[in-house]
Formats: structure tokens, C-alpha cells, sequence
């Protein structure tokens, strides 16, 4: 690598991810209103950090009933991965990894005769390779 330079950009006021006219190809852009981190890729595609869309809260026992992701582009396909960051043992699962969701369609990650049984602290998270492309929403019952 020819040049080591980390160059960083940020946002304080929406959650608008930057475009290819904003950063350049290895560069990083940071929302701090969110706090997602982005960058360029050599291909020009924008890609985003993982999104923590639920943590479970203290002295609660979690059971997730649905788990959506929806592509909200008319990007097609995207990949989405969803990851489960177990606290207990500080390690992350992957519920899905790279699953490809087209245009106008959802993936459905746990529904039906699925669950997942979460615990204090337990995170699940969502990334998606195109930034800003995905909608996802998490169905719960808490039990303290």
C-alpha cells in the first residue's frame, strides 16, 4: 500500500449515508448521529458498519418472534448478514450471512415455528453490502 493515510469525514446532522462524490475510494466517513462508519470500496460501492437494531435489556430473557430485512433501493440484490452477539460468551453467531434480497423484497430471518432465545446483553445486528438499503424490523417478547 502506497499510501497509509487514514482520512476521515463525518456527519452531525442526519443519518445520510455519503455518496461516491463525498469520499473517495478507501476513504472512511462516520455518522455521528447514528454512529455508523462507512467506506469506499474500490469497486465505488459504499458500504456501512453493522447496525445494532436490538440489545436485549437487563434481567430480561428475550424471545425473538420475527426478524425481517427489507431492500429499500432499487438496488437488486443486496446482501444482508445478520449476526447475534452473544454477551455471556462474547462471541458473535450468525443467524444468516450474505443472503441476497431483491428489489422490493424481505428477507424473513425468524417467523413462523422459528424463535430465538436471547439473554441480558445479547445484540443482534444487521449489515448490508450497499449502504443504506435495508429496513429491518425485530418482533420480541421480554420476559423479566
Amino acid at each position: 500500500m502506497a499510501d497509509q493515510t487514514i482520512k476521515l469525514k463525518r456527519n452531525v446532522t442526519n443519518t445520510t449515508a455519503p455518496s461516491t462524490s463525498d469520499i473517495a475510494v478507501g476513504e472512511l466517513a462516520i455518522s455521528a448521529v447514528d454512529g455508523k462508519i462507512y467506506l469506499r470500496k474500490t469497486d465505488n460501492a459504499i458500504v456501512a458498519s453493522e447496525a445494532s437494531v436490538y440489545t436485549v435489556p437487563s434481567g430480561t430473557t428475550t424471545t425473538v418472534i420475527g426478524l425481517t430485512c427489507a431492500n429499500v433501493t432499487s438496488t437488486s440484490p443486496i446482501k444482508v448478514s445478520i449476526r447475534v452477539y452473544d454477551s455471556s460468551g462474547t462471541a458473535h453467531f450468525f443467524v444468516v450471512k450474505n443472503a441476497e434480497v431483491f428489489e422490493g423484497g424481505a428477507l424473513v430471518a425468524v417467523g413462523g415455528d422459528q424463535k430465538l432465545v436471547l439473554e441480558t446483553g445479547d445484540i443482534i445486528k444487521v449489515v448490508s453490502d450497499t449502504a443504506s438499503s435495508v429496513d429491518t424490523i425485530v418482533s420480541v417478547m421480554e420476559q423479566s
